[in-house]
């Protein structure tokens, strides 16, 4: 059984990395476009932000004990306040999304 925790905080952790840069490059992204909304760059270092202090303290507990299935639970909880970040921001705050 350690070795399934194990293995599902290293894909986790892997996948919340990638988020994390992920995140941080849409940030950009839509800072250098022109036509772009600033308040999405700054919900999405929001969402980057707190991806990534999950991620710490994922590490962190890895670091000073060996609890893999708790640090399983931190990261999924890093993704789920994440998601919910980023439904309620660019639903909400954002605005709608209006094509031309």
């Amino acid at each position: 059984m350690e070795f399934l925790f194990k293995l599902a905080y290293y894909v986790m952790f892997a996948i919340s990395c990638l988020s994390t840069f992920i995140l941080i490059k849409i940030g950009f992204d839509i800072l250098w476009d022109g036509y772009g909304k600033n308040a999405e760059a700054i919900m999405a270092f929001i969402a980057a932000f707190i991806l990534g202090v999950g991620v710490y303290m994922a590490y962190n507990v890895i670091k000073t004990s060996d609890k893999y299935a708790y640090s399983c639970g931190v990261l999924g909880i890093a993704w789920l306040s994440t998601l919910i970040i980023i439904i309620i921001c660019f639903s909400f705050i954002s605005g709608p999304v209006k094509w031309q």
